[in-house]
């Protein structure tokens, strides 16, 4: 699996819990996932003026042909917003036939460490 590095969002880490979101796409093929290559790395650049974002951090597994993804928020209706507004939707609606399967995890961490999240997030989609 290659990982990018978390990229900090909007709000920044504190001491408070915080909502970690983890997705895994499975796509069809190769060229699928390349397809979505563009606008997740878009929204990831954009990713510090998302509202309640605290980090965000991708990985892609190749031999899968999957994508992962941790994002971090600072309240579950910052989540929400995020997953109705217009640039996730357009993201997920223009490829959502070129996906084999997803899943998604959400929890309310107390301490944010990103290794931990990523064994956490494969123990719950696998």
């Amino acid at each position: 699996m290659v990982r990018l590095p978390l990229k900090p969002g909007a709000v920044a880490f504190g001491d408070d819990s915080v909502i970690v979101s983890a997705t895994c796409l499975r796509w069809r093929g190769l060229g699928d996932l390349a397809a979505l290559a563009r606008p997740a790395l878009r929204m990831r650049a954009d990713w510090p003026s998302v509202d309640g974002a605290i980090g965000l951090a991708i990985a892609v597994e190749l031999s899968q042909r999957a994508t992962w993804s941790l994002s971090v928020w600072r309240s579950e209706e910052d989540l929400r917003r995020f997953l109705g507004s217009p640039a996730h939707v357009a993201a997920m609606t223009a490829h959502r036939r070129r996906l084999s399967t997803s899943s998604s995890a959400t929890w309310r961490s107390e301490r944010f460490v990103l290794g931990d999240a990523w064994r956490e997030a494969r123990r719950r989609l696998r």
